[in-house]
């Protein structure tokens, strides 16, 4: 009996230090590979703006403590112009690290996402260089989210499969590649699984909607996902329709806050310079809505994200396969909250990046698991309000 007992310990032990390695070697990679992509300027010049309102002192800064680690090679990208296209000059690098007031007017951008940029401030007030906190935060949030899935799967599948599937999804869903970079993308995933495990898995409605809403400060499109939860949640659960719309106004107030204290410019010229004519002066140059030049961008953008953009067509065809299962209420529900967050957000903003879909591939693959291994419990209308 005590072998068995040991052989049982071994056993868990070791599949979850199997996980914590790949913890902590997804995070010394990131820190000994980092990308440098442009956003860490943008990133790094709003934790300067913290500190002083001076464009000129808050570019100096930037470019400065930028140029201090990274290496030469890195900086030059960072600093000279991409090749132009048919969008125009593309935010020219090399005008922004010369011009303090052109480079002041793309840190809206980067405002808008206070609770990420103020936990930069916050590592840099104890003690972190700037650019170091970017990625800092990054390796924290990697072995959050190893860590969360790993803790989901653990629900649904043996301990050894929940271990390699775990990091097998990590790969796969170029988690480890998105982290790299500089941005909000890993921490909004974490923040979000871990929302939705209380949601789903712990059937925990406050502690889910809570984590949820609050995400709108890390990436304000997180609204979309927010309100898709609680229109099924409406349909599906029976929530109180003054509950769901308590908590719309208050994640609406907190969207409106977040946008007019940034100066964020807006949905249209958001959209324009990013996919239509990029320039170096969003805040001298607003473009007139054209519903012909938006429709005409969003059917040349569909067939482009389902033919370049695998991960992307694989969501949809796993999701239509979850919501094809209509006596699987809890997936349903589930899939459904995928389906219409992920479709508003493309068309709103139609680019299938990676790092914009990482939370909906992973509950999406979640979703895919428990209708393999039929968890559904049947209680999904039975929620703890």
């Amino acid at each position: 009996m005590k072998n068995l007992v040991d052989l049982r310990f071994g056993y868990i032990a070791g599949c979850r230090v199997l996980v914590l390695v790949f913890m902590i070697l997804a995070a010394l990679y990131i820190n000994n590979n980092r990308g440098y992509n442009w956003d860490l300027l943008g990133y790094v010049a709003v934790i300067n703006g913290y500190q002083t309102s001076d464009h000129t002192l808050i570019h100096q800064r930037t470019y400065q403590q930028v140029a201090e680690r990274s290496s030469a090679d890195a900086y030059r990208l960072l600093t000279q112009d991409v090749e132009p296209d048919e969008r125009g000059p593309r935010n020219s690098r090399a005008d922004m690290a010369s011009n303090a007031e052109h480079f002041a007017q793309m840190l809206p951008f980067y405002r808008i996402r206070p609770i990420y940029t103020g936990s930069l401030w916050l590592l840099t007030k104890m003690g972190a260089h700037p650019v170091d906190a970017a990625y800092w935060m990054n390796m924290a949030c990697l072995p959050l989210f190893i860590g969360m899935l790993f803790l989901w799967l653990s629900r649904l599948l043996p301990l050894w499969k929940a271990s390699l599937l775990s990091i097998v999804l990590t790969l796969g869903l170029q988690t480890v590649g998105i982290s790299r970079e500089a941005g909000p993308d890993i921490l909004s995933a974490v923040w979000l699984l871990l929302g939705f495990y209380f949601l789903i898995q712990k059937q925990q409605l406050h502690w889910g909607l809570l984590l949820i809403t609050l995400s709108i400060g890390i990436r304000t499109d997180n609204i979309l996902l927010l309100f898709s939860t609680l229109l099924m949640l409406l349909l599906y659960q029976r929530l109180a329709l003054t509950v769901v719309c308590t908590v719309a106004a208050a994640a609406l107030v907190f969207y409106l806050g977040i946008h007019h204290l940034s100066g964020n410019y807006g949905w249209w010229t958001i959209f324009y310079f990013t996919f239509i004519y990029s320039q170096n002066t969003p805040a001298d140059t607003t473009p007139a809505f054209s519903a012909v030049i938006y429709f005409k961008y969003l059917a040349q953008a569909i067939p482009k994200a389902l033919a370049w953009y695998p991960l992307f067509s694989i969501y949809w065809v796993v999701n239509l396969l979850c919501l094809a299962q209509k006596k699987l209420t809890l997936i349903v529900m589930l899939a459904w909250i995928l389906a219409l967050s992920a479709a508003a957000k493309f068309v709103l903003f139609p680019a299938a990046w990676e790092r914009f879909y990482l939370l909906h591939y992973t509950l999406n693959l979640l979703c895919l698991i428990m209708l393999w291994g039929r968890q559904e419990n049947g209680n999904a209308a039975n929620f703890r309000h």
